[in-house]
């Protein structure tokens, strides 16, 4: 498979922008690995590094929004620019947060992944969500 480059230019809405990381998006890094719900659901160690973990970007409700713009502006950067015809996402049923993206992104609840991968068939509370190319 080759590999996969980042989009130049990064993708935006306008509002949200994605582009890779550079060295002066640490202490954000740092800051936003300091909410307990990172390392609930994700490898992030906990405490996360610097000092400035105190300040966190905008909380909840502005959260939310953005989660669901950047995971909406990633769906249509992989149907139209990769070609992809699916995408799903696996979310653990607690996780009320990534939930409510994923229905706000236009995600649709399915019974199970077309693929069933050996690295997360231990995530046995996972929930899963599928959006088709036009959908």
């Amino acid at each position: 498979m080759a590999a996969l480059t980042l989009p130049d230019p990064p993708l935006s809405d306008g509002v949200i922008t994605l582009r890779g990381f550079e060295s002066s998006d640490v202490p954000t890094i740092v800051a936003i690995c300091q909410d307990p719900e990172i390392p609930r659901w994700t490898l992030v160690p906990s405490p996360y590094g610097e000092q400035e973990g105190r300040d966190h970007l905008t909380r909840v409700a502005d959260g939310l929004a953005a989660a669901t713009r950047t995971v909406h502006l990633l769906a249509q950067w992989a149907f139209e620019t990769l070609g992809l015809e699916r995408l799903e996402l696996h979310i653990d049923k607690h996780n009320a947060r990534s939930l409510a993206v994923a229905a706000r992104s236009g995600f649709t609840q399915v019974a199970e992944p077309v693929l069933q991968r050996a690295e997360t068939a231990h995530f046995p509370a996972d929930v899963f969500f599928a959006r088709m190319r036009g959908g």
